[in-house]
């Protein structure tokens, strides 16, 4: 950490945003606020920010660890932009991916919905003490204000990428792609977490999870899908029993073409209703901002007034 004026900072960088913009407007994007309900254009250097986000104390004794984060988007940056212009994660080396693997996983906690989520889960816990019989301001485990939630998340950056980055290198890396017409959203808390597999009464949406699914946004057209490992056997089964039947089979030809993307890291067009899919999780993790190429958020919008707990990002609850 180093001593640090005060400036904007933001959890979702800049040049990330970028992939996002308007057509002809490098620096503009929609934005679609879930508080407000409202859509307008904005600068990309006024989202996905707030005034002294990385800094702890006040004053000549404050410390950033913004400094310390821009070496990882610098290296970020760099990659993104080879993937994107080369349309495949398969190009990337060990120690690009590497790199990639641990923006990713400073992106999962980085921002405001990591904060909102301590906070809501003391509130949560100060109420079952206090049901208990118990003073919860005497329980020293729990903080007493937001600038403590804001240190908590802070300070536990370095340890969360170095568990969380090597559970998503152990898994099957693509890319997904789209048109200029249906692009893809992207948000402030834009690491989407999904998972078919029905675990109750336990999670299922932990990174070390059997079946557990990760997509990233990289731009409005490409999406970098983060898979278990047993995606791509369930794939390579199926295309293994199709190919002893009769190859000119429909199936065969597209869980053929799905295998060899998986196993190439080649980007793979999907369809409308993929992306459909992809925008909702977007919708679902998003804090706050989502933000697009295009003034198109009916998903969003649709979404909303279906369930009003998507206008805030997930939160974890105790039963």
């Amino acid at each position: 950490m180093s001593k640090t004026r005060t400036k904007r900072q933001h959890y979702v960088p800049q040049f990330w945003l970028r992939n996002f913009a308007i057509s002809g407007q490098k620096d503009k994007v929609f934005v679609f606020d879930k508080n407000a309900e409202d859509v307008y254009i904005s600068n990309v250097g006024n989202v996905a920010s707030e005034r002294d986000f990385y800094n702890l104390g006040a004053g000549k004794v404050s410390i950033s660890l913004e400094p310390s984060l821009s070496v990882l988007e610098s290296r970020a940056s760099q990659i993104l932009e080879k993937v994107t212009r080369r349309k495949s994660v398969g190009i990337l080396s060990s120690k690009e991916r590497i790199a990639f693997a641990e923006f990713i996983a400073l992106q999962m906690a980085r921002g405001t919905h990591t904060r909102h989520n301590l906070i809501f889960m003391n509130k949560q816990l100060k109420s079952k003490i206090k049901q208990m019989g118990f003073d919860p301001d005497k329980t020293k485990e729990l903080f007493n204000n937001d600038q403590d939630a804001k240190e908590i998340a802070i300070l536990s950056l370095p340890s969360f990428i170095e568990d969380i980055s090597p559970h998503l290198l152990d898994k099957t890396w693509c890319l997904f792609e789209t048109t200029e017409t249906n692009p893809f959203y992207f948000s402030d808390n834009p690491i989407a977490l999904h998972n078919e597999i029905d675990m109750r009464p336990y999670g299922n949406l932990g990174v070390a999870v059997k079946g557990i699914e990760i997509y990233v946004p990289l731009s409005s057209s490409l999406l970098l899908a983060i898979l278990c490992p047993s995606h791509l056997e369930a794939v390579a089964q199926t295309y293994q029993a199709l190919s002893k039947l009769d190859s000119t089979q429909e199936d065969y030809s597209s869980i053929r073409r799905l295998y060899f993307h998986l196993l190439s890291g080649n980007a793979l067009q999907v369809h409308r209703e993929n992306v459909s899919f992809l925008n909702s999780l977007q919708t679902r993790y998003s804090e706050r901002q989502i933000f697009s190429c295009l003034q198109n958020f009916t998903l969003v919008k649709t979404m909303l007034s279906r369930n009003p707990m998507f206008k805030t990002g997930p939160r974890m609850n105790f039963s």
